[in-house]
């Protein structure tokens, strides 16, 4: 009858891979947060330039 593995805990994960894992996972959230930040930024100078655009003039100056 061959030997299983029932009743024995998987082996314990290593400090090296535990801080390899956590750095990637730091990697990765730091990346998603210039990715944010850039986008907030585009989306910050698009608003400026509707704001400030021609068309939008002629509208507030009808709404006066």
């Amino acid at each position: 009858m061959p030997m299983t593995n029932k009743g024995k805990a998987a082996p314990a994960e290593t400090v090296q891979s535990k801080n390899a894992r956590r750095e990637a996972e730091i990697a990765l959230a730091m990346k998603q947060e210039a990715e944010r930040r850039a986008a907030a930024i585009r989306n910050m100078y698009r608003l400026r330039a509707l704001r400030l655009s021609p068309a939008n003039r002629q509208v507030a100056k009808t709404e006066k």
